[in-house]
């Protein structure tokens, strides 16, 4: 994301970095939301199940937070 986005930070064409989409979910979200949207559960939560930046029970930070913020920081 942020090799991607680099030519537009020195190209002064960004103005933030809004990370949407990779906040944890509620356990139960995702079976309702995939049947809402006609899309078999099975496949959606597996994948949507893992895109959180925090561990949702505990909400201590799993690696890729970690990794997020140091990038951003060294970015």
């Amino acid at each position: 994301m942020f090799e991607i986005l680099k030519p537009y930070k020195n190209a002064e064409k960004m103005e933030f970095v809004f990370y949407h989409g990779m906040y944890v979910y509620p356990p139960d979200f995702c079976v309702e939301y995939a049947q809402s949207h006609g899309i078999d559960a099975t496949y959606l939560c597996g994948f949507m199940n893992t895109l959180g930046l925090k561990n949702y029970e505990t909400e201590q930070s799993k690696q890729s937070w970690t990794t997020f913020v140091d990038k951003l920081s060294d970015w």
